[in-house]
């Protein structure tokens, strides 16, 4: 759940500015009637870089986060590897500089199998940028264009 009112989410990182992205794809319980069964058998993130820039990874966050209120200034000093977010990236894309379209990267099928078995351990993923001096601006869930928009896929066993 993005609630921002931005089209783009924007990961960066440079000496001066440092930014985190976030997305959190909740409720996924409640697309099945018996959540606590799901298998899931691949799955994966589509995202759409909306302005050029290299080098992007997503980490599972390892505690709630209000997406309502945060901001840079409430979540510094805790987006530390092991303490605001999972040290190992749940995906990561290189992106070479100049590129601008859609790109879609595996995620662990086990931690989106926990995001639908036991929703109160979803706490999103953060976007961080890992070119150390260039981000991304990924099209949000407000892109106005809604073929833009990032996507959670996943396959279950039947």
């Amino acid at each position: 759940i993005n609630y921002s009112t931005q089209p783009t989410i924007i990961s960066d990182k440079n000496v001066s500015d440092e930014r985190f992205g976030y997305s959190k794809f909740g409720d996924l319980d409640t697309l099945f009637d018996d959540n606590s069964t799901v298998t899931v058998t691949d799955a994966s993130f589509t995202f759409f870089v909306a302005r050029e820039g290299q080098g992007i990874a997503f980490h599972e966050a390892l505690s709630a986060i209000d997406a309502s209120t945060v901001t840079y200034q409430t979540v510094d000093g805790t987006m530390t590897p092991g303490i605001g977010y999972d040290a190992v990236a749940m995906a990561e894309d290189p992106l070479a500089d100049n590129f601008v379209g859609s790109v879609t990267v595996n995620f662990p099928v086990s931690t989106v199998q926990n995001w639908i078995r036991t929703p109160e351990q979803n706490f999103g993923f953060w976007h961080i940028a890992t070119h150390p001096s260039d981000g991304q601006q990924l099209s949000s869930f407000e892109a106005p264009i809604i073929s833009r928009r990032p996507t959670l896929n996943f396959q279950i066993q039947t």
